[in-house]
């Protein structure tokens, strides 16, 4: 699993057809802070933010290195 990038799951997810969420990338450097404006303003876009994907430049054909979800930004916000 260490080399595996989104696009070899692209056949079992097909990402253009989840019209009510989205998903999105960023850079290892993006900051926490950046993430949670992320899912604020998708959400007032009437969207949902599924996850976001961490690779090393935030691009999508690059190795995930990690994911942020929902949950994680509100754990970290009772912090």
């Amino acid at each position: 699993m260490q080399d595996v990038k989104i696009r070899e799951f692209y056949e079992f997810i097909p990402m253009a057809r989840h019209e009510s969420e989205s998903f999105a990338f960023v850079s290892r450097e993006a900051l926490v802070m950046d993430i949670e404006v992320m899912y604020a303003e998708q959400l007032q876009q009437g969207k949902r933010l599924a996850v976001v994907f961490i690779t090393h430049s935030g691009k999508e054909n690059e190795e995930i290195l990690g994911l942020v979800t929902a949950w994680d930004i509100a754990g970290y916000q009772e912090l």
